[in-house]
């Protein structure tokens, strides 16, 4: 029952502001909210800047709350530069990366630019650009639901829900687990998704957990990436 009522409440926060909507067919869904491969095309040669905001708490395990903070830009050039802020276990820590040209660069906190070999550089590793993959398994009911039209940043956006429930069964001495998983998405006349928020919940007996992913993409036309100061070596 506390999984649907959570269902409940999470589709709510969408459909107060744009009305019921209506349910369609997967087709539809993935003809409109492209997957990760395709999306990654379709901003192939712009400059672009990419947010990506994560937390994750269990009602049993308080000590593995986790949350961060990604900032990713990209330049039509191909030059990157990512900075990520997480906090695990109430320690926060910070890991920037740069690439320009066939040169990558990294550092931890405030600590001097390094130049590293490209091979080693975790600026791809850092944030998903892409979708979180919602489970998708053959057991999960799934709903596709169009939920309108609306502005994001002052520009027009289609809005799209998809919904996937899941239960798995009890292990030898648990209780079943419900899996709740939904994404959101804010996508524009050019098919480019500025928005998505993803939640996924999990609830067994006494114990769930909750995860949530928020990322917004938008294109930056003036970005320009260049190469950090680097200290001589000692």
């Amino acid at each position: 029952m506390k999984i649907l009522v959570l269902a409940a409440l999470i589709a709510s926060s969408f459909v107060c502001v744009v009305g019921q909507g209506r349910i369609i067919g997967q087709a539809e869904f993935d003809a409109v909210v492209k997957d990760d491969k395709e999306q990654a095309g379709l901003w192939t040669g712009k400059s672009y800047r990419i947010i990506v905001s994560t937390s994750s708490n269990a009602t049993d395990k308080p000590e593995s709350t986790y949350s961060s903070n990604s900032i990713i830009e990209r330049a039509a050039s191909g030059s990157s530069r990512s900075r990520l802020d997480s906090t695990f276990n109430g320690k926060t820590t910070t890991t920037e990366t740069l690439r320009v040209g066939n040169s990558s660069y990294h550092r931890d906190g405030t600590e001097p630019w390094k130049k590293v070999d490209p091979k080693e550089s975790k600026t791809e590793q850092m944030v998903g650009e892409g979708s979180p993959d919602i489970s998708q398994n053959a057991d999960a009911r799934t709903e596709y639901r169009y939920l309108g039209r609306g502005e994001w940043k002052g520009e027009n956006v289609s809005m799209y829900l998809r919904t996937e429930r899941r239960t798995e069964p009890a292990a030898l001495s648990g209780n079943p687990t419900d899996l709740l998983a939904t994404g959101a998405f804010w996508i524009n006349a050019d098919g480019l998704i500025l928005k998505a928020e993803y939640r996924f919940m999990r609830h067994s007996g006494d114990r769930s957990s909750r995860t949530e992913i928020f990322i917004e993409r938008a294109p930056c036309p003036d970005l320009v990436i260049t190469e950090p100061p680097i200290l001589p070596q000692s």
